[in-house]
This record gives C-alpha cells, structure tokens and sequence, in this order.
C-alpha cells in the first residue's frame, strides 16, 4: 500500500513552484527552516521540490562529495537569515544559483533557491572552484569539469527577470503562511511516536534554542555553540533543557533530527546513509543507534514499514 501523502493533490505550492519552472533550465526548490508545512497544507511540498535536482547537482552530491554540497546550503542560509534580503551566487562548485527568504514578520522562515545554471562569463570561476573543491577533497576534477561542460548556460540578463519572479513566489507563500496564522514558535511535531514538544509554555531562552535548533539541526551543534549564537549563559540553558525537557539540547537535537529522518525514510527515495548526512549526523552507524533509542526499531525496519 502507498504513502497517505502519494494520494494528496498538489499543494497551492507546489502548484506555483512548478508553474515557475514550466520555462527554461532554471529550478526551483524550498528549503522549510522552521517547520511551516506541518501547519500550513498549502505549502506541503514532496522531497523532490525540497532539494537542488539539476543533472549537475545530482552528480555531486554522490558518495564522499555529499558533504560539501550540504555544508555550502547551510553556509547560504545562515547569510540569508543574517541579511533577511535574498542575493544571487556562485555556489562552492562554480554554478549560479539565487536564494530568497520566506519572512513572515520579520523572521526567515523558509528559502527558496532558483538556480543551479552556469551564467555565460563565469566558466574560468566555476572551473576554478571546481579544482580548488577537488584538491581539497582529495576528488579527481575531471568527471566534475565534464558535468559543468553539459550544465545549461544563462545570459546575465536573465537574472533580474527570475529575482523578480522568485521574490513573487516568495511573497505569495508568505501570504499563505500570514492566512493561515501560522505562530513563530516551532513545536516538535508527533511522528512515528516522538514525543509533542510545546514551546508556547517554555521560557522565552528556551524557545529561543530550541527554534535555533530546528532551523540547524542539519549542521554540527553544540550546547557551547547555541548559546554563544543567542549571548546567554550555557549552564542556564542547559538547566533549562533538562528542567523543562527532561532531558539535554543534545537529546532534543536527536528527536529533530530523527523526526526529519522519518518523513526521508517515508518518501523512499534516500539510502540510510544520504538521510544521516543530510539531518546532521556524522555517520550511519551514529544515526542508526540514535534512530533505534527513540523509535525502537532501524531505519531500514522503519522505512520497510512505511512502504507497506
């Protein structure tokens, strides 16, 4: 038997989204940073919509190269919510892409990337980064130099037509999210027997962590670095946690990450060992030991249930 979801009709969008790419060989996708389609139905996108897919892209987020791939999203995000304003890019690996937040009351809560093409002038750079990439990773450049050779080309000129058709679209889900009175605390969400967290009774520190957390969790975390990034007292938040949580950040941290897991292993379409890197953790056997002590059962024994 199929997924529930495999039989909901598009989202509003997930409409506008492909309605956006019908011309040409930009693509779009949506990066969900706080949690908003467990609220909001009309913008529920499936893992395709959620991730950069171009031919280019596909190739280097293969194997050992993963890795740069996700730490070069989460660098991007954190710029855009420091600047609350989108901005246009060459990405670690040479390629163009354009990024603009979902604000909703003045905070970013979502990113939408268009993208991933080579803009006609920029081969010398895109090749550079791309040596300088596999120097570093110890990677043969030549399979990488071939891709970017078939990556579609892009005229300069036709960047401010696609900012403003991103920013619409920005605006257009952020007016979705406004209509649906979407809160700015993020709860944790009920699935696959995890624990519902609500923020709304926690102390305004706590709910500060914690929304930090789930926009990171993907990226390395640490009691330390959280409270640095919000200028408080590591200890007090770490009391707060184990007083109001019972339990640590680090535990907290698992379930996020363990409740995105779920909905990759849901969707069918990861193996194991993409879905621990892409939800923060060092290795499969890591995530797997993680996975098993909230959930009572593997990922591969999670992911057989949800395709029955």
């Amino acid at each position: 038997m199929n997924n529930a979801e495999d039989h909901m009709p598009p989202s509003l969008l997930e409409q506008l989204l492909a309605l956006v790419e019908d011309e040409g060989p930009w693509r779009i996708s949506f990066s969900d940073l706080a949690g908003l389609a467990r609220r909001v139905p009309d913008l529920a996108l499936p893992e395709e919509w959620k991730i950069h897919r171009c031919d280019f892209c596909v190739f280097a987020k293969t194997g050992a190269t993963l890795r740069g791939c996700l730490n070069n999203k989460h660098a991007v995000n954190r710029v855009l919510i420091r600047r609350g304003a989108g901005f246009v890019g060459q990405c670690h690996l040479g390629l163009t892409d354009m990024v603009e937040p979902l604000v909703v009351k003045g905070r970013v809560l979502g990113a939408f990337y268009y993208g991933s093409v080579i803009v006609r002038g920029t081969e010398a750079e895109a090749e550079r980064r791309i040596r300088r990439y596999a120097q570093r990773r110890g990677v043969p450049a030549g399979p990488f130099l071939e891709q970017m050779e078939k990556a579609a080309r892009v005229d300069s000129a036709d960047i401010e037509p696609r900012r403003a058709r991103l920013r619409l679209v920005a605006q257009m889900a952020a007016r979705l999210a406004e209509a649906w009175g979407v809160p700015l605390e993020n709860d944790l969400p009920r699935r696959g027997g995890l624990p519902w967290i609500s923020a709304m009774e926690f102390p305004v520190m706590l709910r500060r962590a914690m929304e930090l957390v789930q926009r990171h969790y993907a990226e390395p975390m640490t009691l330390a670095g959280v409270a640095e990034s919000l200028k408080v007292n590591a200890d007090h938040l770490g009391r707060l946690f184990r007083q109001h949580t019972e339990g640590t950040l680090a535990d907290f941290l698992g379930r996020v990450r363990v409740n995105h897991a779920c909905r990759m292993l849901e969707s069918g379409r990861y193996s194991v060992g993409e879905i621990a890197l892409r939800v923060g953790f060092a290795d499969a056997a890591h995530f797997g030991k993680v996975f098993k002590r909230l959930m009572q059962c593997t990922p591969g024994e999670y992911a057989s249930r949800a395709a029955a």
